[in-house]
């Protein structure tokens, strides 16, 4: 009974410090996060980067020469 109940108590009590070092962890990396998206040199990466991967196109030019715009063209 005393070896059922220290591996009970040594169960409980590394689930709550695993517990809390998981929750630092995440709060860790949830700040870390944040920071990049906040970060203005990000926003420029991804604004240049959206530039070159999303063209221009106007609703009624085909995205491909051939290709048709609507159903039945």
């Amino acid at each position: 009974m005393i070896k059922k109940a220290l591996a009970i108590c040594s169960f409980g009590a590394g689930y709550v410090l695993g517990a809390r070092a998981g929750r630092e962890r995440y709060e860790q990396i949830r700040r870390l996060a944040l920071r990049i998206k906040d970060d203005p040199y990000v926003h420029e990466v991804l604004d240049t980067l959206v530039e070159h991967v999303v063209p221009d196109q106007s609703p009624t030019q085909p995205a491909m020469p051939g290709q048709r715009t609507r159903v039945g063209q």
